[in-house]
């Protein structure tokens, strides 16, 4: 999945493209990308749920303007900084949960090499 961040000025372009459709964010330089691209990412999955067999045959401008209320609630928790933490700290957690899986995927193979062995 092509993603990308622009700098221009004292702004970012952040985009992701997904499925012929691109997701861009416009965010100043102190506003973190791994934020900007989580909230790109939501957009896409809400999006791609949603509306992602319309864009084909979307004929005219703005076929899918509803989707702009989803927009301004994610624009607006994204921006929050309770939410800012909360996310950071979500992250964080996956982090651990993923380090843990691959620590016990590598124990369930070296058993299983060792078994191979006798």
């Amino acid at each position: 999945m092509p993603m990308c961040s622009i700098e221009t000025g004292p702004y970012y372009f952040h985009y992701l493209i997904h499925e012929n459709v691109c997701y861009l964010a416009l965010c100043e330089k102190s506003f973190s990308k791994r934020l900007a691209f989580a909230y790109l990412e939501d957009l896409k999955n809400e999006f791609s749920t949603h509306y992602g067999k319309m864009v084909p045959t979307a004929m005219r401008p703005y076929s899918c303007i509803e989707f702009d209320t989803y927009m301004q609630k994610a624009k607006k928790s994204y921006s929050d900084n309770r939410a800012r933490r909360n996310i950071t700290h979500l992250n964080t957690e996956l982090q651990d949960v993923q380090r843990i899986m691959v620590q016990n995927i590598d124990e369930v193979l070296q058993r299983g090499a060792a078994l191979s062995g006798m």
